[in-house]
């Protein structure tokens, strides 16, 4: 780092994680060109000579070794970051969100000096994913692990671990060496033609002012694993968006396939944009009947979705049949083809016996032609005095017919009545309970929770951890008909560990055959974020009813904004099923590990961000929270949640909104002849944000819901201030 043209930046010396000096300094130099971000670094390492780096492979662990590690944030949204690490002996890894699958084109090298090692990297503008919302001032921070002093150090000061993107660095790129790189895709999605082949459309979005002819390439892997690749040249005017089509492609409909991405400036030979998504192939025809078992319903409601034009399906109509397992017709209906969203409703389904069924749904043309088919299998089952299940439109439970947030906390303390009113009294309307680990107590233990959870009110999940199936199944049969059972849960944090990952099988039978025992309840397990990633590299289902997840971002230290990635994980992983998504959030309870409880505003954030990315149960945990502050703020949380649960449950379909700001997360929902958006604010600074309203038919005002006050639209725009952390509930009236 001593050779040009290193010499003409400045040293960014490194700092302990609270500011003070390390006993082994270091330093960064950053330099930029048209071409990206060249970071070099120096760590002084008495041993540097004598380490011997374990981690060979890319993606790997690399920060265990000697190592550097890069976090960039583009859009210095203070919550979503690239995170780029290499040990000293120059195996990489990276990482878009927490997400370890993606992968970037960046180079380093390393060298290995007398007391030092250092290394040189270069980071491309077109991987960093750069479009309108990214601006001159970017969020970097470069920091260092020492395994000689044990020291952690980082260019700029986190006070806590390096993911805390609120206090990475600034650094100013200048604008014009942005401008060309401002081309980008939108979207990308497989869509199947009439022929049953499919195709890549892909929007692409010129936010500059001047005319762009570009390459676009996509490599894409078909269902046998073969890459296709597809290119064309595509010319863009200014300041404009446009579809293109890429090529005819045989994927089954269903199928997960990995698609790279790339747009190359064709007189300048460099990349533009490069990103890396997986696709599902979307059916020509999908239909979800409301629910998978059916018991006192009168008729049963499902959603169609048709993926063909409105010219293909222009004067058609729906059959919708219901058959028993055996193939014999038992009841259809036929429907014109309504504009916009498609619901069917076949009447009957109380009239069925216990059984197997298959609801099928065709398309006919006016001349009775079949354009598309689906099925959907559902059970009929006789009544129940009490019945929770997923309402698969939405992926919410549905207790007794109703929607059902669960909204309570893991309780790891002891359980009374006394405490189940207080809880009951303060906002929750269920709680998970853990066993002991003696299964000799069990029955005694269940029991008397179970009765004073029905004397307060409550709803019960209980943690069975053991892999004992005859003494499971003998507490489920003994209690599934209590009528404070909500949720039986197996297992806790399993595909974490070695034997949970040997025994996939094992702990998907147990949960199958403890759903068997009691039909009427939701069964299923719970696992952190490591388990759940590792479940997604695998391509494996997350066993049981139910994608329930914990994730802990003790302050000051732990990333809030991580939540909503491991949320939508959850939610793409138990998509195919219509799983709901449940999560442990931090509440107390490990205070005495972690250095401070979250703030009331902290609290308000991880719960806001959960449910915005799709969380539907929320369980606080492990205790009571010591502070008050933070105890209030969790119970008016579940109040609020609970007042907003018909509107979060509707399957209706929404507008798509635009908002001004990258760190205003939000969600929008329509609800008895209103729009609910629900947004919150994931930076602790103020921000002023506008959400564009334009594609609906808004009232002139908003209601903020539980503030008591209204936001006047203007030009269908709706602009209103955020403290740090803070969420807004706007409901506005559809003319």
């Amino acid at each position: 780092l001593d050779k040009a043209p290193w010499e003409i930046a400045p040293e960014l010396p490194f700092h302990l994680l609270n500011g003070g000096t390390p006993r082994a300094p270091g330093f960064a130099k950053l330099l930029y060109n048209d071409k990206g971000i060249y970071i070099g670094v120096y760590c002084q390492d008495k041993n540097a000579g004598q380490n011997a780096c374990k981690i060979l492979n890319r993606d790997g662990t690399v920060w265990s070794d000697p190592s550097i590690e890069i976090f960039i944030d583009p859009q210095f949204s203070r919550t979503n970051y690239y995170h780029l690490a290499l040990n000293q002996a120059g195996v990489q890894f990276d990482a878009r969100d927490h997400d370890g699958s993606w992968n970037c084109a960046w180079k380093a090298v390393t060298y290995t000096g007398d007391g030092y090692w250092s290394a040189e990297i270069f980071l491309p503008f077109g991987e960093m994913g750069i479009d309108g919302k990214v601006g001159e001032w970017w969020g970097i921070n470069i920091c260092a692990n020492n395994i000689t002093t044990k020291e952690n150090t980082c260019w700029s000061p986190t006070f806590a671990g390096f993911h805390t993107p609120d206090r990475f660095g600034k650094v100013l790129i200048d604008n014009a060496t942005l401008t060309s790189y401002r081309l980008y895709v939108n979207s990308a999605e497989i869509q199947t033609l009439p022929s049953g082949d499919c195709t890549l459309a892909v929007l692409l979005v010129n936010a500059t002012d001047t005319r762009r002819l570009v390459e676009l390439q996509a490599d894409i892997k078909d269902d046998t694993g073969k890459t296709i690749k597809s290119a064309q040249r595509v010319d863009l005017p200014a300041s404009s968006a446009k579809k293109f089509y890429l090529g005819k492609l045989k994927i089954g409909a269903g199928a997960r396939v990995p698609c790279s991405i790339i747009l190359k400036s064709i007189d300048e030979e460099r990349t533009i944009n490069s990103s890396a998504r997986m696709l599902t192939v979307a059916p020509v025809m999908e239909v979800t009947a409301q629910y998978d078992r059916y018991t006192v319903e009168t008729e049963l409601l499902a959603k169609v979705r048709l993926n063909l034009s409105t010219e293909t399906v222009k004067n058609s109509g729906l059959l919708a049949q219901v058959s028993g397992s055996n193939g014999v017709l038992l009841s259809e209906k036929l429907i014109k083809l309504p504009a916009g969203e498609i619901f069917v409703k076949v009447p009957g389904v109380d009239k069925l016996t216990p059984g197997d069924y298959v609801l099928s749904v065709k398309c006919l043309n006016e001349k009775g032609k079949c354009l598309a088919s689906a099925e959907d299998k559902f059970q009929k089952l006789e009544p129940a005095l009490h019945e929770v299940k997923t309402d698969r439109l939405s992926r919410i439970a549905s207790l007794d017919g109703k929607p059902f947030i669960p909204l309570g906390f893991g309780w790891n303390k002891t359980i009374t009545l006394e405490l189940l009113q207080y809880l009951a009294a303060n906002g929750s309307n269920a709680i998970t309970v853990f066993l002991p680990n003696q299964s000799s107590s069990w029955s005694t233990y269940l029991r008397q929770i179970l009765d004073d959870a029905k004397t307060a009110g409550l709803k019960v999940q209980a943690v069975i951890c053991s892999k004992d199936k005859e003494q499971i199944g003998k507490l489920i049969r003994e209690f599934k008909d209590h009528p404070a059972v909500l949720a039986w849960q197996m297992f806790d944090e399993v595909f974490c560990t070695e034997w949970g990952r040997s025994n996939y099988e094992t702990v998907s039978s147990i949960i199958k055959e403890s759903k068997e025992i009691d039909a009427y309840h939701m069964v299923g397990m719970n696992d952190n974020e490591y388990g759940l990633s590792y479940l997604k590299s695998k391509n494996l289902d997350f066993p049981g009813d139910i994608v329930h997840i914990d994730y802990y971002p003790y302050p000051p230290s732990g990333n809030i904004a991580a939540t909503a990635d491991y949320v939508n994980l959850a939610q793409e992983i138990g998509r195919k099923d219509s799983k709901p998504s449940w999560i442990y959030l931090f509440s107390s309870g490990y205070a005495f590990y972690a250095p401070r409880e979250f703030t009331p505003a902290e609290q308000e954030y991880s719960t806001y961000l959960s449910l915005i990315s799709g969380a539907n149960g929320f369980f606080y945990f492990a205790a009571h929270p010591k502070s008050k502050s933070n105890w209030d703020r969790i119970c008016s949380l579940m109040r609020e949640i609970t007042e907003l649960t018909p509107a979060i449950a509707s399957p209706l379909e929404t507008p798509a909104i635009g908002c001004s700001s990258p760190v205003v997360k939000f969600m929008v929902r329509k609800y008895n002849g209103a729009l609910y958006l629900i947004a919150v604010n994931g930076s602790k600074e103020a921000v002023t944000v506008t959400f564009d309203l334009s594609c609906t038919a808004p009232a002139a005002g908003a209601e903020v819901v539980f503030e008591g006050r209204g936001v006047v639209l203007k030009n269908n725009a709706l602009a209103d201030n955020f403290a740090g952390y803070q969420r807004h509930v706007y409901r506005i009236d559809l003319k």
